[in-house]
C-alpha cells in the first residue's frame, strides 16, 4: 500500500500535463508561481519549487504546505476539502542516496517481498526507485494487471513515484499518481541560510 493520504486528488489532477513554463500549461489561464516552505521545522532551511496556478474552471484551488516538518501535502479546496501527501524529504547527511533509500524502504517492505526489492537508478533523469528485482518483476508483469510492489516507498506500473536527490543535501520521495500534479517535481531547491549544505 502506498503512503498516499488520499487517492482522490490524484484522480482530479490526472490528465493535466506536466508543465515547465506558462506556454506549456494545461490551460492558457494557468501560470507558474514560485513557492517557498520551511523544511524540518527550521526557518533557515527552505524548500523552493514551482507550483502551477489555474482558474477554478480548470481545477479546484490547490495549495501546498509542509506537514510534520518533512512532508509536502497538496490541499484541495472543494465542498469537502482534503489533502494528500505528494512528497516527503530526508537529509542525506553525507550518505550515498542508495544507502538512504534502502534504509528507509526496507522496514516498510512486506515480509513476502523481503529480499526481492532493490535500489535502481535511472542515470538519465537522476531518479531512483525501490523496485522489484528482475525475476520478481517478470512475475508481476506476467499477471498483466496493475501492481504496487516493495511497500511504502516502492514502485508501481500504474502510477508515477520515485526518489530524487535535491541539491543541498536532501532526498525526496515523490508520489505523483497517474500524471504530474500541479507542481514541477524537477524544480525543487533546498537552501540552509545558516549552514549551507547541511540539512535536518
Amino acid at each position: 500500500m502506498r503512503q498516499l493520504l488520499f487517492a482522490v486528488p490524484l484522480i482530479l489532477l490526472a490528465g493535466l500535463a506536466h508543465a515547465q513554463d506558462e506556454n506549456d500549461m494545461p490551460d492558457p489561464g494557468c501560470k507558474a508561481e514560485k513557492q517557498t516552505v520551511e523544511l524540518f521545522g527550521k526557518p533557515e532551511q527552505q524548500l523552493t519549487f514551482t507550483r502551477h496556478v489555474c482558474p477554478k474552471e480548470v481545477a479546484p484551488p490547490i495549495t501546498f504546505a509542509i506537514k510534520d516538518g518533512d512532508t509536502l501535502v497538496a490541499k484541495v479546496a472543494v465542498d469537502q476539502p482534503y489533502e494528500s501527501a505528494v512528497a516527503k524529504f530526508w537529509p542525506l547527511n553525507g550518505d550515498r542516496p542508495s544507502q538512504v533509500i534502502r534504509m528507509l524502504s526496507e522496514p516498510g517492505t512486506p515480509a513476502d517481498e523481503k529480499g526481492r526489492c532493490i535500489v535502481q537508478m535511472d542515470y538519465v533523469n537522476g531518479r531512483y526507485a525501490w523496485t522489484p528485482e528482475v525475476s520478481y518483476l517478470e512475475d508481476l508483469l506476467k499477471r498483466e494487471e496493475p501492481f504496487a510492489a516493495c511497500g511504502t516507498y516502492g514502485d508501481s506500473n500504474d502510477a508515477i513515484q520515485y526518489w530524487k536527490v535535491i541539491k543541498g543535501g536532501i532526498i525526496g520521495y515523490f508520489w505523483l499518481g497517474q500524471d504530474y500534479p500541479f507542481f514541477d517535481p524537477d524544480s525543487f531547491e533546498f537552501v540552509n541560510s545558516k549552514e549551507p549544505g547541511k540539512a535536518g
